[in-house]
């Protein structure tokens, strides 16, 4: 869009297979070139979702992952790069996709999740002890976090979404309050119950 006049509005991102999504109160004034990032990604079932109130519903989990890299991460290679060569990329990280390979706001389809020895999907699926699997909502890893769960072979499993958590289970922002007290006792409380310890 350009030249639009100086106002408030409204934006709504819309693409089939998606979730649409309203950014209201955008407003433009003269002169002013706005960017806005939609991130479309949520869980596709009801998880357990520790939120920062302290409520823990059962729920559609919604990402509130930036859609670009913080300013203060810009500089640091180890978070914007894979330092790697074609061969250590190929042998240890690279997964083979079918036909039928594609991403939604919720899922990612046609991997063959265990043709990577570094892939959680694919070493899961092996694993029959009790399974907690969990993510933070201001991570990358919700949405394949729920893959991994979705494939865990474990009868006794869950999965758990830290709201406003990053990959290291700290706050994204203030208002998200202590994530990592909100994640570890959650740990504590599923190991400790009956019949896990």
């Amino acid at each position: 869009m350009i030249e639009l006049r100086p106002a408030t509005y409204t934006l709504t991102f819309t693409l089939e297979g998606f979730t649409t999504l309203k950014r209201g109160s955008i407003d433009l004034t003269a002169n002013f070139t706005a960017t806005m990032n939609a991130e479309l990604s949520k869980t596709r079932a009801p998880q357990l979702f520790l939120k920062a109130d302290g409520t823990a519903p059962t729920d559609i989990v919604p990402s509130v992952l930036p859609g670009a890299a913080r300013a203060e991460d810009v500089d640091r290679l180890d978070l914007t790069t894979q330092n790697t060569t074609v061969r250590h990329f190929l042998s240890f990280l690279a997964m083979r996709t079918t036909p039928a390979y594609a991403m939604t706001d919720n899922t990612i389809a046609g991997i063959e999740w265990r043709s990577s020895a570094n892939s959680a999907p694919g070493n899961v699926a092996g694993i029959t002890v009790p399974t907690l699997v969990m993510a933070g909502t201001c991570a990358a890893h919700l949405v394949p976090g729920e893959i991994t769960f979705d494939r865990a072979a474990a009868k006794d499993k869950q999965f758990v979404a830290v709201e406003g958590a990053d990959h290291n289970f700290q706050p994204c922002k203030p208002q998200y309050g202590d994530t990592a007290k909100r994640a570890f006792d959650c740990v504590d409380g599923w190991l400790t119950k009956a019949g896990r310890v």
